[in-house]
């Protein structure tokens, strides 16, 4: 037995104990950035509605970009986790994961200014709006390097334990968004659309300073800071561990693209659903993706410890009963979603439908997500993405642009692909199980 069969015993026994104690801060954390997204949002369709597509026009532009050179920092919780847990140990992989946002994220940054000084075209935007539109994506690049260097020490202290921290900033953060767009109305000689980033950009930056603070106050405990050495090789196991992730999500904001297109031209108001669809599936589904990122991490505390006990039994259950309450959640509040978003207005798809619909999107997207996020505990990132999006890329747009569904119902579409996503995650498990031996 010795130390192996320690670790064994001690990995059998805290499943739960690891998993719980995580899925309500994990959530609120995701949730917070979320709600102010829509708190912006909100603010400039009551303000100056105009402005609101230039918002959305240029969040779009610049997530691919965004999305594919920082999401592998998002890593180093995984890396952590599953690799020297002495404190010197610690102190170079995070000295190895701000080397490599030093480097990811200005490069982020250059691309994205490069994308909207060569590639947008601004001769749609109102007279004077062009001007404002350079200064909001001055302010939009400058939060992006305090968000994007703080994301690592975010999931570093994410997997050491320091959750109960990290979501009362995220919910600060909220609060000081909803008081500056407050004080907006007060009297505020700025541009609405530009006043929207800088609220963002202030959040950005008491995002990095609070990680920063959190990080030292802790030092000792979750590292061992002696100078700023780091391992090339640390920094590159992030990136090639991340790099399938991203360009992953990337693809995937490509299909929704696509997805939108052929919704408009089957009927122009789809679109509109869709978004809504989107927003409410995004919410719900928050706290699986928090149950998911927690799961993963114990994947990894696994791996590290050699142990071949996987807690497939107990996941599943706590899985099913995390989907359960975000699909009553969703229930519950629908009646108040429903009104607030005008579904009857709409007239398009009666609101039982659309709840359906949307209960077996998030339970094929849950179940998805669980999947990618415990095989990426197992650092299997590349196989997964090709999985998906190969199926939904090559197989879901050619068959979904089929004439036959050129007269197709909106719940058609979004249930079309919620079984596509189904197929997907049900391949993903067989690799999982496959990959774990079958435990329970």
């Amino acid at each position: 037995m010795g130390i192996a069969g320690g670790r064994e015993r001690l990995l059998k026994g805290d499943y739960l104990q690891f998993i719980l104690p995580k899925i309500v801060p994990y959530t609120v954390s995701r949730a917070a950035p979320f709600l102010s997204t829509v708190s912006v949002t909100l603010f400039l369709a009551n303000v100056d509605f105009s402005s609101l597509s230039v918002f959305g026009y240029l969040l779009s532009i610049f997530v691919i970009a965004s999305t594919v050179l920082t999401m592998s920092l998002a890593m180093v919780g995984n890396v952590s986790i599953s690799s020297n847990n002495s404190a010197s140990g610690q102190q170079v992989l995070l000295m190895s994961s701000l080397a490599l946002a030093m480097i990811l994220v200005p490069l982020s940054i250059l691309s994205n200014y490069i994308i909207y000084d060569v590639f947008v075209d601004v001769s749609g935007f109102s007279d004077g709006m062009v001007e404002t539109a350079e200064t909001a994506v001055f302010v939009y690049l400058l939060g992006t390097f305090f968000s994007g260097v703080g994301l690592p020490i975010f999931y570093f202290l994410e997997a050491r334990g320091k959750q109960k921290s990290l979501y009362k900033v995220k919910v600060i953060s909220l609060f000081i968004t909803l008081a500056m767009l407050s004080y907006y109305f007060i009297g505020t000689p700025v541009e609405p659309l530009v006043w929207a980033f800088i609220c963002m950009l202030v959040a950005d930056v008491f995002f990095l300073l609070s990680m920063l603070c959190i990080l030292f106050s802790k030092r000792g405990e979750c590292f061992d800071f002696r100078g700023f050495n780091f391992d090339v090789k640390v920094a590159q196991k992030i990136f090639l561990l991340g790099w399938p992730v991203a360009v992953g999500l990337a693809v995937q904001k490509g299909l929704y693209y696509l997805i939108n297109e052929r919704a408009l031209s089957i009927n122009a108001d789809y679109v509109g659903l869709l978004s809504i669809f989107g927003s409410l599936a995004t919410f719900f589904l928050i706290p699986i993706i928090s149950f998911a990122q927690a799961n993963s991490l114990y994947v990894s505390k696994q791996r590290a410890a050699g142990c071949s006990i996987v807690k497939l039994g107990e996941s599943s259950l706590v899985l099913l009963s995390v989907i359960t309450v975000s699909c009553a959640l969703c229930a519950i509040s629908f009646p108040f979603l429903f009104e607030v978003f005008n579904l009857r207005g709409a007239a398009l798809v009666p609101g039982s439908l659309f709840l359906i619909s949307l209960f077996l999107f998030i339970f094929s997207s849950g179940l998805l997500t669980f999947l990618t996020s415990a095989l990426r505990g197992l650092e299997d990132t590349l196989t997964p993405q090709l999985v998906i999006n190969c199926i939904m890329m090559v197989v879901f747009v050619p068959v979904v642009w089929l004439s036959a569904f050129d007269q197709a119902e909106f719940q058609t579409i979004v249930n079309l692909q919620s079984l596509f996503l189904m197929a997907c995650a049900l391949i993903l498990a067989a690799r999982y199980i496959r990959a774990t031996k079958g435990e329970l």
